[in-house]
């Protein structure tokens, strides 16, 4: 029974090992070129985000700077 233990613990132990041996760097390579990958996309989204910030910006501006000229008793709809 011993004997069994210890086999099946030298194979888990070699198959982890194994694993650890190939399977790691592959991994490695693989997420470097996700990374790469991803971070030319993201410079683009990121592009896109600060551009759609400047917009929602000027936007808001605009809308604060209406309601400063407008008189206070005036309603929005109503020009003079």
């Amino acid at each position: 029974m011993s004997a069994d233990r210890e086999g099946r613990g030298a194979l888990v132990f070699a198959l982890v090992a194994v694993g650890l041996c190939c399977g790691l760097p592959a991994l490695v390579g693989a997420g470097a070129a996700v990374s790469l990958l991803g971070l030319g996309l993201a410079s683009w989204i990121l592009v896109v985000a600060g551009l759609a910030v400047v917009v929602l910006a000027l936007v808001e501006a605009r809308r604060r700077r209406a309601c400063r000229r407008r008189p206070v008793g005036d309603p929005p709809g109503r020009s003079r």
